[in-house]
């Protein structure tokens, strides 16, 4: 029954994720093609600090792991990017979209980005072991939902604008959104095992570094009276 209860949580925080996606006012905005570059270029400055921090935030987590924590520890080392090619790839995504590193260093983050930073720091490098997992997993899934939301209105817009692109530079500079929404089989596994080591069963409500998390993420979509504690698990 723990266990059970364990992946029904994730499975409602998912599909809240994808709903939320789907109700966010700055997601639809990528649907617009005289506004799709600029939304992008804005959520690629705003997402710069969060992907910057995102490799120590995860260590962090991974160091404080138990020594038979085999499943998070893959999925960890798997995710804290310490050669930082998942940030290479956002870097070359943010190429795409015109932004140099200036423009990276210089940008001023908007308050929800700021408590999103200042949350998963929190979580994983202030808190126990197992609220850094519960931190990390959910922004995770928000990354997967989000790039699997976006994708499609990418291909869409270069699709239309080939001929104001280098192919090879749209290629590169939506690797990183492919990356996130493709399916990873082995996460999956690994997701399932380090959940069912990590704590307690919750019936009906998430742990709270997921809420934290999630909450911050809802008011960086802009996806307002949507609280993470509405998630109902079944």
């Amino acid at each position: 029954m723990a266990t059970r209860n364990r992946r029904a949580w994730v499975s409602a925080l998912f599909s809240r994720i994808n709903e939320s996606c789907q109700k966010s006012p700055l997601l639809a905005r990528l649907e617009q093609d005289n506004l799709a570059m600029e939304t992008g270029r804005w959520i690629c400055l705003e997402l710069w600090p969060f992907i910057r921090e995102l490799p120590a935030n995860i260590s962090a987590v991974r160091e404080k792991l138990p020594s038979d924590s085999e499943a998070a520890r893959n999925f960890l080392g798997q995710l804290a990017d310490d050669e930082r090619h998942y940030q290479g790839l956002f870097l070359k995504q943010c190429r795409l979209a015109g932004l140099s590193e200036t423009d990276l260093t210089e940008h001023a983050p908007s308050k929800p980005m700021r408590d999103l930073c200042r949350a998963l720091a929190l979580y994983s490098q202030e808190s126990d072991y197992v609220s850094g997992v519960y931190a990390i997993v959910t922004a995770e899934l928000c990354a997967t939902a989000f790039c699997r939301y976006a994708l499609p209105h990418y291909d869409r817009y270069f699709g239309a604008h080939a001929d104001l692109y280098d192919p090879q530079a749209v290629e590169e500079g939506l690797a990183w959104l492919r990356l996130h929404a493709s399916p990873q089989p082995r996460h999956a596994i690994w997701l399932k095992r380090m959940l069912e080591d990590a704590g307690p069963s919750f019936d009906h409500e998430l742990p709270q570094p997921v809420a934290g998390i999630f909450d911050a993420v809802l008011a960086f979509w802009q996806t307002s009276g949507e609280l993470a504690q509405k998630v109902v698990v079944a």
